[in-house]
């Protein structure tokens, strides 16, 4: 293609691109509607995180209730309790990584 080949086609683009922005002109929402769905989002995520960290501290302190209980009234059961939380995740994951090097064969 020669230059002029390519600035008419471009020409033609530029004229084509214009006649569609006048076709359809863009519709801008206002600025105040914008800024309201911000604060809205926003009181949402921060009502979202509130939630979150309620939870994550009811858990935890269920867990460490749990955990005290379970020590002062019966150690043995504390030790067996300890050995399974460390090696009940380790062997969920070999067995879940196992599984999924089969299913790739």
């Amino acid at each position: 293609m020669t230059s002029h080949d390519e600035q008419s086609t471009l020409d033609e683009m530029k004229a084509g691109l214009d006649h569609l922005d006048r076709l359809h002109p863009v519709y801008t929402p206002d600025l105040q509607w914008f800024h309201a769905r911000i604060a809205a989002e926003q009181k949402k995520l921060r009502r979202r995180l509130v939630q979150d960290l309620l939870l994550f501290w009811l858990v935890a302190a269920v867990v460490l209730t749990v955990t005290v209980a379970v020590f002062t009234q019966n150690q043995s059961l504390f030790l067996i309790l300890q050995v399974l939380a460390v090696l009940g995740p380790v062997v969920w994951l070999l067995r879940t990584n196992a599984r999924k090097q089969v299913d790739t064969e």
